[in-house]
């Protein structure tokens, strides 16, 4: 999953859908608090609408028979939760979590989507900054794929940045830049 990751930061952003109302909540798709299929309204089961991470499995178990998803468990919470509300939003609109397996987009290409539908803030670009003077003291010694406007850091939370950062400073190890990234960096499945 380190490579995934990687490629998360490889990779350039494209579109994807932007209908990110609908969440699965057992077997129908729910829509604005409690208005299910075709906007007929019924009461919620009583319990929280599922998560990101539990829609998410929902759909790859159901879309994707027999395959292990990365999706299903805690591992998914932990990261989720290091995910900013708006990327959460945007993956799940752009992956896929109701109840039509054909509007999963590709894995890659929502989370570049993401990330721009999250929005850049100062903070990302601090740490951009911060990654190219390292790269120019350190040479090539890690990606300079990592400091680019593409690299999709604009998905996570404040704390994640800050950590990111220091993987940065000048006194870190040149040789060590790309390892502290990645364990910094969240990673899903991993």
């Amino acid at each position: 999953m380190r490579r995934a990751l990687l490629c998360l930061f490889l990779l350039t952003a494209c579109s994807g859908g932007t209908d990110d109302d609908d969440a699965r909540d057992g077997g129908s798709v729910v829509k604005d608090a409690g208005t299910r299929d075709a906007g007929v309204e019924e009461p919620r089961d009583g319990g929280p609408p599922p998560s990101f991470c539990e829609a998410r499995c929902d759909f790859e178990t159901r879309c994707n028979a027999g395959e292990v998803s990365d999706y299903c468990g805690a591992d998914c919470e932990d990261w989720a939760a290091l995910i900013r509300p708006a990327a959460i939003d945007a993956l799940a609109s752009c992956l896929g979590v109701g109840d039509d397996c054909s509007v999963a987009g590709d894995e890659d290409s929502c989370f570049s989507m993401a990330a721009q539908a999250a929005g850049t803030r100062d903070i990302d670009t601090m740490l951009r900054d911060a990654c190219t003077m390292k790269h120019t003291d350190c040479g090539d010694t890690f990606p300079l794929a990592l400091c680019a406007n593409d690299s999709n850091i604009e998905l996570y939370e404040t704390s994640v940045i800050v950590e990111l950062n220091g993987c940065f400073v000048p006194a870190a190890a040149c040789g060590e830049v790309l390892d502290c990234f990645l364990m910094a960096a969240p990673r899903l499945g991993g």
